[in-house]
């Protein structure tokens, strides 16, 4: 029993090292990509992703590596962070997050995020039903311009500036200038 559980122990270690050593090469492969990719700057822009994707060969070679990048502007949107341009690091974590079929953390990080995003924006729709003239609803402009309007907008904008986190904004503190 001793000898067969050594054994087990064995295969599991020499797994492990196994799937170290395929990441470092997977890895190896995607900085040899990104350092294709990049003009020089560290950084990949949409537009060059585009162009970079438009080339059935790069498409061929990104299948090889079992990813799909059918759209690249959606492997853009993924990829980056929110500033327009794509680091290595941004790249290469994110092919990583791509690469095979969805976990379940994955689904469970996604539906916590939609569930926070929908509590933020009740709390913007609760504070905007709570400025006079406003009907959040309606579908045309949201407010007439009078100053007492422009004071509540500007209340509203330096509380979302503090972020929504912090204690609902409260409207009645709002003086308006005479």
């Amino acid at each position: 029993v001793k000898d067969t559980l050594d054994a087990a122990q064995n295969d599991a270690e020499l797994q492990i090292k196994n799937n170290l050593q395929m990441r470092q090469r997977y890895v190896s492969k995607l900085e040899a990509i990104f350092n294709a990719i990049d003009d020089g700057d560290g950084m990949i822009t949409e537009a060059k992703l585009d162009t970079i994707l438009a080339n059935p060969k790069v498409r061929a070679y990104f299948q090889t590596l079992d990813l799909d990048v059918n759209e690249s502007t959606a492997l853009f949107r993924i990829l980056d962070d929110g500033d327009g341009e794509v680091t290595l690091d941004e790249f290469i974590n994110g092919i990583l997050r791509c690469k095979g079929a969805a976990k379940a953390i994955d689904q469970v990080a996604l539906h916590t995020e939609m569930r926070s995003l929908h509590k933020k924006l009740t709390k913007i729709l609760q504070m905007c039903e709570q400025i006079p003239g406003v009907d959040p609803t309606s579908s045309s402009k949201m407010m007439p311009r009078s100053s007492h309007n422009k004071g509540s907008l500007k209340a509203f904008r330096s509380s979302l500036m503090t972020g929504l986190d912090s204690p609902v904004f409260s409207f009645s503190r709002v003086t308006t200038p005479m």
